[in-house]
Protein backbone atom coordinates (compact mmCIF):
# COMPACT_ATOMS: atom_id res chain seq x y z
CA UNK A 1 0.00 0.00 0.00
CA UNK A 2 2.98 2.15 1.01
CA UNK A 3 4.72 1.82 -2.63
CA UNK A 4 1.06 2.51 -4.23
CA UNK A 5 0.58 5.64 -2.00
CA UNK A 6 4.19 7.01 -2.88
CA UNK A 7 4.33 6.17 -6.99
CA UNK A 8 2.40 8.95 -7.88
CA UNK A 9 3.59 11.08 -5.83
CA UNK A 10 7.29 10.56 -7.26
CA UNK A 11 5.86 10.60 -10.28
CA UNK A 12 4.36 13.53 -10.20
CA UNK A 13 8.05 14.80 -8.12
CA UNK A 14 6.08 15.85 -5.19
CA UNK A 15 8.96 13.69 -2.99
CA UNK A 16 12.13 12.37 -3.47
CA UNK A 17 12.28 9.29 -5.36
CA UNK A 18 14.35 7.82 -2.37
CA UNK A 19 10.98 7.33 -0.36
CA UNK A 20 9.89 5.48 -3.26
CA UNK A 21 13.12 2.97 -2.67
CA UNK A 22 13.30 2.54 0.52
CA UNK A 23 9.35 1.70 0.74
CA UNK A 24 10.07 -1.12 -1.88
CA UNK A 25 12.98 -2.35 -0.21
CA UNK A 26 10.94 -2.74 3.07
CA UNK A 27 8.43 -4.75 1.05
CA UNK A 28 11.26 -7.23 -0.49
CA UNK A 29 12.68 -7.11 3.13
CA UNK A 30 8.78 -8.15 4.73
CA UNK A 31 8.51 -10.83 1.41
CA UNK A 32 11.75 -12.44 2.82
CA UNK A 33 11.11 -13.03 6.37
CA UNK A 34 7.55 -14.49 5.33
CA UNK A 35 9.91 -16.85 3.20
CA UNK A 36 11.74 -17.34 5.67
CA UNK A 37 9.19 -18.13 7.91
CA UNK A 38 7.62 -20.29 5.51
CA UNK A 39 10.92 -22.56 5.41
CA UNK A 40 11.26 -22.61 8.98
CA UNK A 41 8.18 -24.23 9.66
CA UNK A 42 8.23 -26.80 6.66
CA UNK A 43 12.12 -27.38 8.50
CA UNK A 44 9.98 -28.24 11.63
CA UNK A 45 7.23 -29.93 10.24
CA UNK A 46 10.12 -32.25 8.77
CA UNK A 47 11.61 -32.62 12.41
CA UNK A 48 8.24 -33.50 13.48
CA UNK A 49 8.29 -36.48 11.10
CA UNK A 50 11.04 -37.54 12.73
CA UNK A 51 9.06 -37.89 16.30
CA UNK A 52 7.12 -40.67 15.05
CA UNK A 53 7.80 -44.49 14.70
CA UNK A 54 5.95 -46.31 12.44
CA UNK A 55 6.58 -50.04 12.30
CA UNK A 56 6.38 -51.78 8.71
CA UNK A 57 4.42 -54.60 10.18
CA UNK A 58 2.28 -55.50 12.70
CA UNK A 59 2.92 -57.40 15.93
CA UNK A 60 3.69 -57.50 19.08
CA UNK A 61 6.07 -54.63 21.10
CA UNK A 62 8.66 -55.90 23.16
CA UNK A 63 9.91 -54.13 26.22
CA UNK A 64 10.40 -49.96 25.64
CA UNK A 65 13.85 -49.61 26.27
CA UNK A 66 13.53 -45.87 26.36
CA UNK A 67 10.62 -43.62 27.47
CA UNK A 68 8.78 -40.82 26.10
CA UNK A 69 10.84 -37.62 26.19
CA UNK A 70 14.02 -39.60 25.93
CA UNK A 71 16.54 -38.11 23.73
CA UNK A 72 17.47 -40.41 20.79
CA UNK A 73 19.60 -40.34 17.72
CA UNK A 74 20.90 -42.29 15.14
CA UNK A 75 24.36 -43.20 16.68
CA UNK A 76 22.61 -45.02 19.62
CA UNK A 77 23.72 -48.38 20.10
CA UNK A 78 20.41 -49.84 21.42
CA UNK A 79 17.22 -50.09 19.44
CA UNK A 80 13.78 -48.77 20.92
CA UNK A 81 12.31 -51.46 21.37
CA UNK A 82 11.69 -54.78 19.46
CA UNK A 83 8.52 -56.27 16.83
CA UNK A 84 7.62 -59.97 16.75
CA UNK A 85 5.52 -60.74 13.26
CA UNK A 86 2.72 -62.93 14.16
CA UNK A 87 1.57 -63.80 10.60
CA UNK A 88 3.43 -66.75 10.30
CA UNK A 89 3.92 -68.81 14.01
CA UNK A 90 6.22 -72.20 14.45
CA UNK A 91 6.07 -73.90 17.36
CA UNK A 92 7.86 -76.63 19.00
CA UNK A 93 6.50 -78.81 22.01
CA UNK A 94 7.11 -82.18 22.96
CA UNK A 95 4.84 -85.14 23.37
CA UNK A 96 4.45 -88.99 24.43
CA UNK A 97 3.64 -91.72 21.96
CA UNK A 98 0.31 -92.32 23.59
CA UNK A 99 -0.51 -88.40 23.17
CA UNK A 100 0.63 -87.78 19.93
CA UNK A 101 -1.86 -91.22 18.99
CA UNK A 102 -4.16 -89.39 20.69
CA UNK A 103 -4.27 -86.16 19.10
CA UNK A 104 -3.48 -87.77 15.41
CA UNK A 105 -6.55 -89.98 15.80
CA UNK A 106 -8.43 -86.97 17.00
CA UNK A 107 -7.79 -84.62 14.72
CA UNK A 108 -6.65 -86.27 11.45
CA UNK A 109 -3.84 -83.63 10.57
CA UNK A 110 -2.29 -84.41 7.07
CA UNK A 111 1.75 -84.08 7.51
CA UNK A 112 4.15 -82.75 4.68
Amino acid sequence: MEIDKLTPLVQNKVIADIQLKMAQAAYKVAVANAQQAKATMASANINLGYTVVRAAVSGYIGRLLKKQGSLVSRTDPAALTTLSDVHEVHVYFSLGETDFITFKEHYKVRYP
